[in-house]
């Protein structure tokens, strides 16, 4: 049976019937897989490292869930993003388990196994083999690089949109099957969920548009764009919502001061940043090495690596164009891994880092397809059907050891960061957050070689300086630690940590005045910001 006729028989309502006990036994070797590698989470803490803006630190979601805490999430910005589901599930948590970080930790891989069953249950309704579903899926569940969305309690918001996602295109495929009107719109309601968890999904209306060319094979491209128009028109609610969020998304992370400006980062070198990104993704699928929770940008950025990075995507680009018809399969598989990355690739430049192994959670979906569809199928060929099946379970090992391993350093914030300078170079950020680390666990004499090396590093790297004054006030020398803060208000203005640190400083010289003072400010850049409310509350205290 080929797909074509494997589809039109879906759209009749009439899916292909498939033994439930091999259907049943996959799902099981899905969540066996997916277990062993992210149980070890239950016993991770929370790290340093943006947990405590969405969860260990944050005023409303430590409360709990409430009607009060709910609104908060719906007309607040966090961390540069606007993400109320994300939000509300932290709260749900903590009503939960607490703080206790294993059960936050858990609630991830609940929803990532989630996601890999789903993924699994939609393409082996449309794909001719239930194997090939089967290996998409489990590349989803195993890969190296998810271990990032998974193991990191801050990522959240990418299981739960992919959560959301998974949904979306699976009741997409139930409106496509039946054509009811209702189905469109509970699509485009489950949609919305996926970009309140995340904005990253604004790229979803352009993925359904690639299934309905294949596997949906609801228009040809011999038929003319009037086909093509009504597909779109039909789907012109999902993309407002695209549109709507795109701007949001854009105003919460310039408002964040996360957007880079042009005069730091030239668009020249947002391009070639964004061609060698691509490329490596690609290198990092087949062989996950050297994955860290940081990579920092090359600036200048090497003429040649991006050249030839981009060279290389214009030949994968026309390869997928001219073999449209050919390889219908590699076509949308490719197309959906550069247009689900387009968002994050850096155009926009959103923070200080090149790349992230979270950025490719949904994007690989598209690679992991066109590899399963490429591979030939010969039933009858006993011999090469073994071959295939062994080379299958062969990486399937590899990716499962090598992800269990990666979850390995996620379990404290040293280890994460030690590790993340072991495989990259020049890494001033995980310098940074390694002297932090290194602070809290009181090794202050290495936190201040570490902080230092990365002010060297980078000089204009404002939290560097903030954690080096947190550094010295630690270690007593509380005139330094002021120097450090007023080098990173120099840099940033208006940053809450630099004033909490001030005030710090002012309370330990026992200058209460300016203490409140700086208190103050910290809590007028963030009303909520815990650290600056509970240092507040210890300065009247102590007037007592």
């Amino acid at each position: 049976m080929s797909v074509h006729e494997v589809t039109q028989a879906g759209m009749t309502g009439k899916l292909r019937q498939v033994p439930l006990k091999t259907s049943d036994a996959i799902v099981l070797l899905i969540i066996a897989l997916t277990l062993f590698i992210y149980i070890q989470v239950k016993d991770f803490k929370f790290i340093d490292y943006d947990d405590p803006k969405y969860v260990a630190g944050n005023y409303h979601v430590i409360k709990g869930l409430s009607l009060e805490n709910i609104k908060w999430a719906f007309t607040s910005i966090v961390d540069s993003n606007w993400l109320p589901l994300t939000l509300i599930t932290h709260m749900i948590d903590v009503e939960v388990y607490g703080l206790k970080p294993g059960g936050h930790h858990f609630t991830n891989l609940i929803l990532h196994t989630l996601n890999s069953v789903l993924l699994f249950i939609l393409f082996e309704r449309l794909l001719v083999s239930k194997w090939t579903a089967a290996f998409v899926a489990l590349m989803f569940a195993v890969h190296p690089m998810h271990v990032e969305s998974v193991a990191w309690i801050a990522e959240r918001k990418d299981v739960l949109c992919g959560f959301f996602w998974m949904l979306t295109m699976l009741s997409y495929v139930q409106y496509v099957q039946k054509r009811k009107a209702w189905l469109l719109i509970f699509t485009a309601f489950l949609y919305m969920s996926a970009l309140m968890s995340k904005p990253m999904a604004v790229t979803l209306p352009f993925v359904l548009l690639l299934m309905d060319y294949w596997p949906l094979k609801r228009f040809q491209l011999n038929s003319g764009f009037k086909q093509l128009l009504l597909l779109i028109m039909e789907k012109i609610p999902m993309f407002a919502l695209s549109v709507v969020s795109s701007a949001v998304t854009f105003y919460a992370q310039k408002a964040g001061g996360s957007v880079a400006k042009l005069e730091y980062l030239p668009l020249s070198e947002r391009f070639k940043n964004a061609f060698a990104a691509y490329i490596t993704y690609i290198i990092k699928m087949i062989f996950p090495t050297a994955m860290a929770a940081i990579y920092t940008i090359e600036n200048p950025f090497p003429v040649v690596k991006a050249l030839a990075s981009l060279l290389c995507l214009i030949i994968f680009t026309v390869l997928a164009v001219i073999y449209v018809k050919k390889q219908p399969s590699f076509f949308t598989g490719w197309f959906w891994f550069m247009t689900t990355l387009v968002p994050v690739i850096g155009i926009v430049q959103v923070g200080s880092q090149a790349m992230a192994d979270r950025y490719t959670y949904i994007p690989y979906v598209g690679l992991f397809i066109a590899i399963a569809m490429a591979v030939p199928k010969k039933p009858s060929n006993k011999i090469y059907t073994a071959a295939v099946a062994i080379i299958f379970a062969g990486v399937t090992m590899f990716f499962m050891l090598t992800a269990h391993r990666q979850v390995s350093f996620w379990a404290s914030d040293v280890r994460l960061f030690e590790h993340a300078l072991s495989v990259t170079r020049n890494n001033y950020i995980a310098m940074s957050h390694l002297g932090a680390a290194y602070t809290t666990k009181g090794r202050y004499e290495e936190a201040e070689i570490m902080l230092t090396k990365s002010i060297i590093t980078q000089r204009n790297y404002p939290p560097a300086y903030i954690n080096l004054g947190n550094t010295l006030v630690r270690m007593g020398r509380l005139d330094e630690a002021a120097a450090n803060y007023q080098i990173a208000d120099s840099l940033k203005p208006g940053s809450p940590y630099v004033y909490n640190g001030m005030g710090v400083v002012m309370m330990l010289k026992g200058d209460t005045a300016g203490a409140e003072m700086y208190f103050r400010k910290a809590l007028s850049a963030d009303p909520f910001y815990l650290s600056a409310i509970n240092n507040l509350k210890r300065l009247y205290g102590n007037q007592k």
